[in-house]
């Protein structure tokens, strides 16, 4: 995958499609690339560790500078980005005949999508729901409800309880930046308000008798009871649930940016080292090792260190997250300064599902994963939807 991306990159210099190239935000990206060779140098690594670090994380800049250069038909962007759309609903049937075949919720089985566990479900689920979210509010038309709750439903199917929470938080936003970026009169708020207040009631209620842990009698089937569930989350991300002395969710982002702190200057700025705990064969201190099991070893927290985050910080230090995060709050911000008055309903959707796709990469970079931070089917089907919508935003010949 990794070959391949950098060869549809390569394409773009060799083949070029226009006399004039198109890089934004390129010096953030740049100063990522140049602070992951500094934390390379200062923590005399070796040289493969920062190899594997950039494979990990530069192939989705490069896909996007790919498609941001490239020019498409409207038939080759409709059809390429129907297909996008199609392979993610197919996961929701792939999910249900697998939960269907095996009897229990499994992690270790997502759709046509092996080991990567279960937080897969909620990245994958959200990036499909937002374009049907945004679909709906803006068509009202019920084949995307539908979807909103297939997307759930597949959610559901990693047997992960950040749905509560993401499902919601997701809608909320896309009515607020409708209201915001689209005339006021072309939807009505108050209806959409209570569907979403009844939809959040619903995925709140049917997690809660779905997901054995969030209900207590601990099964399928189970009771609601929602002050159970504020008690477990509590007890969850606090690390109580794993036992005594586990340091959670809640609580890894402080422990380990206060161990960062307390490093040196050099340490707190680039981190311990890019690529020291990037998983692979060739990388001896981590091979054979699950992330929790590396975090755990070397700086006392496992299961809590999993956001991209708490990764990208512990190896490329406060520099590295906050480029990396430019990078997208960039994105983001040039996007919504775009005047959308002229797209026609089809553009308008993509530029809000754009918007909703931003939030949720970092959502679950700084609260929950680092499956949208790295290379994978995922990452480029969202890149894909920023790249496209983001062409749009550039001045451009022959366009069409």
């Amino acid at each position: 995958m990794e070959a391949l991306v950098g060869f549809i990159f390569i394409r773009t210099f060799i083949i070029p499609e226009n006399k004039r190239f198109h890089f934004p935000s390129i010096i953030i990206v740049v100063g990522f690339i140049i602070i992951a060779l500094f934390s390379y140098l200062l923590n005399s690594l070796k040289f493969i560790q920062l190899i594997l670090f950039y494979r990990d994380f530069l192939p989705i800049f490069f896909f996007f500078y790919a498609l941001t250069n490239t020019l498409f038909t409207k038939k080759e962007e409709r059809l390429l980005t129907k297909l996008v759309f199609c392979l993610f609903v197919s996961q929701i049937f792939s999910a249900m005949i697998k939960v269907a075949v095996l009897g229990n919720i499994a992690e270790e089985f997502i759709g046509t999508i092996i080991n990567q566990g279960g937080s897969v479900t909620i990245i994958f689920a959200l990036f499909g729901a937002s374009y049907c979210i945004v679909s709906y509010l803006l068509k009202s038309e019920k084949k995307y409800l539908l979807g909103i709750v297939g997307f759930f439903i597949f959610s559901l199917t990693g047997g992960k309880r950040a749905t509560i929470f993401y499902f919601p938080l997701i809608y909320f936003i896309a009515i607020y930046l409708i209201n915001l970026k689209v005339k006021k009169s072309t939807i009505n708020i108050g209806k959409k308000i209570a569907t979403s207040l009844l939809l959040v009631f619903l995925i709140v209620y049917t997690s809660a008798r779905i997901m054995p842990s969030l209900n207590p009698e601990n099964q399928v089937g189970g009771s609601f009871d929602y002050e159970f569930i504020i008690n477990y989350s509590q007890e969850y991300t606090a690390g109580e649930k794993q036992g005594r002395g586990f340091i959670g969710r809640s609580e890894a982002p402080a422990y380990l940016t206060n161990l960062l702190i307390s490093q040196n200057s050099e340490k707190m700025l680039f981190g311990f080292g890019a690529g020291q705990l990037v998983k692979s064969e060739y990388n001896e201190y981590t091979n054979g090792k699950t992330s929790d099991e590396i975090t755990e070893s070397k700086y006392g927290v496992g299961y809590g260190a999993r956001t991209g985050f708490l990764q990208m910080l512990l190896q490329v230090g406060f520099l590295g997250v906050v480029f990396y995060t430019l990078f997208f709050i960039s994105l983001f911000v040039t996007l919504l300064r775009k005047n959308i008055i002229k797209f026609k309903k089809r553009d308008t959707i993509l530029y809000l599902t754009s918007l909703l796709i931003i939030i949720i990469i970092l959502l679950d970079y700084y609260t929950y994963s680092f499956v949208s931070s790295m290379i994978g089917a995922i990452s480029l089907s969202f890149m894909w939807v920023l790249g496209v919508t983001f062409r749009k935003t550039l001045p451009s010949k022959g366009s069409e």
